[in-house]
């Protein structure tokens, strides 16, 4: 395992153990999270997000191609005030008042948060440089994540133009802007539903060698059983392997947390 416990550059992600393993995100580099629909990798990412956004007070720019500005905003709440996120839809017939403290205090850290939230289903590869590029300029911009590849569009190609080529726009667009902003960028990516192995490897992504080619880092979110809660962060670094953790997952808070260290 890389030992770079005594050399940490990137940007904290919350998690201690795969800080300490990953060293953090590191400027210009565009890193991959995968796993098939359903393991977590949303919840990951806005863990991630509310750590990097409230705990260390960066700049975070969130595309979500996926879920409205409502629903992360509620799924950020559950996981800042540890409120069942059932619970927290439905509001003032069930929470108490020590719940509407949790809500309002998370809500008050959100609000001054430096936190940015796109939420254009629709937004192409063309757009996302141009809003990040203007976040940086306006407002300073540490780190961005994306919420999903597959999801991202490529202007002026044809429905059956090659998915390879567009995947290879994409990313090379994506590594471009990482380096032009001089960021760390996460680009949550989807595994094919069917495919369930006890760990995933590079191989297994569609297209794998654009991954290859492009990507700095991948992070795999692995079960081993549909309904155990623990879940393995495998990272591999393009260079060289780096190691796993495992961490525990909350659904009803859509929250992830530390429970110990696999090398």
């Amino acid at each position: 395992m890389k030992d770079i416990i005594g050399n940490f550059k990137g940007i904290k992600t919350g998690f201690s153990e795969f800080d300490k393993m990953s060293g953090g995100f590191s400027k210009g580099d565009l890193i991959i999270m995968a796993s098939r629909p359903s393991i977590g990798k949303t919840a990951l990412a806005l863990n991630m997000i509310s750590n990097i956004g409230i705990k260390y007070k960066k700049h975070v720019g969130f595309f979500s191609l996926e879920n409205d500005e409502k629903q992360i905003i509620n799924k950020l709440i559950a996981i800042g005030s540890n409120i069942d996120l059932d619970v927290l839809v439905q509001k003032e017939k069930t929470m108490n008042k020590q719940q509407w403290q949790n809500i309002n205090v998370t809500m008050k850290n959100l609000k001054e948060s430096k936190i940015l939230i796109n939420d254009n289903p629709i937004i192409s590869i063309i757009d996302i440089k141009k809003e990040a590029i203007k976040q940086q300029r306006d407002r300073g911009l540490d780190i961005i994540f994306i919420d999903y590849l597959q999801l991202i569009k490529v202007p002026d190609t044809k429905k059956k133009s090659d998915s390879g080529k567009i995947f290879e726009i994409v990313f090379s667009s994506l590594k471009d802007l990482a380096k032009e902003l001089n960021i760390p960028i996460i680009v949550l990516a989807q595994l094919n539903r069917t495919f369930s192995p006890k760990k995933s490897k590079i191989s297994d992504l569609k297209n794998s060698g654009i991954y290859e080619k492009y990507a700095d880092f991948i992070i795999f979110l692995n079960k081993e059983k549909e309904n155990n809660e623990e879940v393995e962060i495998c990272a591999k670094n393009l260079i060289g392997s780096i190691g796993s953790i495992k961490l525990t997952y909350l659904p009803e808070f859509n929250k992830f947390v530390d429970i110990r260290y696999v090398e």
